[in-house]
């Protein structure tokens, strides 16, 4: 999908995530800059909450992006037990 419509399709989906949980939208957008895959417990710190509450926060982005056909903004890996997230450099900072 194009850049383009894929921005507007994003801009969509942090409005309904907006709405549904504003921390959610935080929880996507931080550290999305940087580049770096991020782990629940790093954003947790930055946060300064639970990383359970953190691990809520990514399941509702997943479902909601999902929903709104823009996974491919969210890029996820797996280093033995531990999950990663990347807002990917098309669509973050």
């Amino acid at each position: 999908m194009e850049v383009n419509a894929m921005k507007k399709r994003l801009n969509d989906a942090i409005s309904a995530l907006t709405e549904m949980n504003r921390a959610s939208s935080k929880v996507l957008f931080m550290r999305s800059d940087t580049g770096k895959y991020v782990s629940r417990n790093e954003l947790a710190d930055e946060l300064r909450i639970k990383p359970s509450t953190v691990s809520y926060y990514l399941s509702l982005i997943e479902r909601v992006l999902g929903a709104m056909g823009c996974m491919e903004v969210l890029r996820t890996k797996r280093i033995g037990r531990t999950k990663y997230w990347l807002v990917d450099e098309k669509y973050g900072g």
